[in-house]
């Protein structure tokens, strides 16, 4: 892979400019930090494009910012939507697609959207701009919420309830589903490799590898290098998967490096060229935009994520680093 850019938003100092910037409202706050920094660096965007899902709304805390407050000044297109919103990203970008056909540079904050759903975004600006790159945004937390108890483990078959605190943490309230993105179902080989990017959530990475059987099973871990004391944290969640790993079946990367996860990527490609990877990005955000670079690149591949009727919104606490990443689509 060709050299690759990051770096933290916090310490860049110069001139931006943006024809179009996506972001989401969020329920931690850190959604509204690039807003916040992108004012006080005097960053210029012609048209905001922020998407405000049903869901979070009616679950919002009269405490907790919106982005919109943030940019009563600008120019903002606001999109309403929902987790359930079954309309294609050409319909729900219907009324801005002009104003984005001839964008030349376009930014986009990825820490208020869910996989399923900035995965296509990415796909849509490719295939519908005139661009070269895309500049992705992240804000980590500060840290994680790891509730003490949880109240019902039936929508996990055959995983026993353990005590340990850590081992509870979850996403997703409520019945899951395993489903492919939408536009990312991959190609029709039938000889299959699941890919795990390990999250916290050890019980819907089994579940994953139980609904697909798949001729090989691979992990991949995420080290958060900015909260060494998880570090070892979603090994010890997902001890089941790790155990009947062989070394050589479980990978390592930066949880806050889409470009390496990339590149772990691409040799388990070319390891086994003649197979369809499966891949479930369970693991931070960043992993996911790693994973989102490489399955535009390799349409045959497919991409997995867990829908759940109710979701635990508020799982991380306050803001970290703020992080930029050049998407190359050349």
């Amino acid at each position: 892979m060709k050299p690759y850019y990051m770096k933290s938003l916090d310490e860049y100092q110069g001139n931006r400019q943006y024809d179009a910037f996506f972001c989401a409202n969020g329920l931690e706050g850190r959604d509204t930090r690039v807003v916040k920094l992108f004012q006080k660096k005097m960053f210029k965007v012609k048209k905001w494009v922020v998407f405000d899902y049903a869901e979070r709304v009616a679950e919002k805390d009269e405490k907790e910012e919106n982005i919109s407050i943030h940019l009563r000044n600008e120019n903002v297109f606001l999109i309403s939507t929902s987790y359930s919103d079954l309309r294609s990203y050409s319909e729900i970008l219907q009324e801005v697609i002009e104003d984005i056909m001839s964008a030349e540079y376009i930014g986009i904050d990825i820490t208020g959207f869910k996989n399923q759903f900035f995965f296509p975004i990415f796909k849509f600006l490719k295939n519908n701009c005139c661009i070269k790159k895309i500049d992705a945004f992240y804000t980590e937390p500060a840290t994680y919420k790891f509730p003490k108890k949880r109240e019902s483990m039936g929508y996990f078959p055959n995983v026993q309830e353990d005590t340990k605190v850590l081992f509870n943490y979850a996403k997703a309230q409520a019945g899951v589903e395993i489903r492919s993105i939408p536009g990312f179902e991959g190609g029709r080989l039938k000889a299959t490799v699941l890919v795990i990017l390990l999250g916290f959530d050890g019980r819907v990475a089994v579940r994953i590898k139980e609904e697909y059987n798949a001729e090989k099973v691979l992990l991949i871990n995420g080290f958060p290098a900015y909260l060494p004391k998880f570090r070892d944290i979603s090994l010890m969640n997902n001890k089941e998967l790790v155990s009947a790993c062989n070394k050589d079946e479980i990978f390592s990367t930066y949880a806050d490096n889409p470009f390496e996860v990339y590149n772990v990527l691409y040799r388990i490609k070319q390891k086994y060229p003649d197979y369809k990877l499966l891949i479930a990005p369970l693991g931070a955000k960043p992993l996911a935009l790693g994973v989102c670079k490489f399955v535009l690149d390799y349409s045959q591949m497919a991409v997995l994520y867990v829908e759940s009727s109710k979701y635990v919104e508020k799982s991380t606490e306050k803001f970290g680093e703020t992080w930029e990443y050049h998407i190359n689509f050349e």
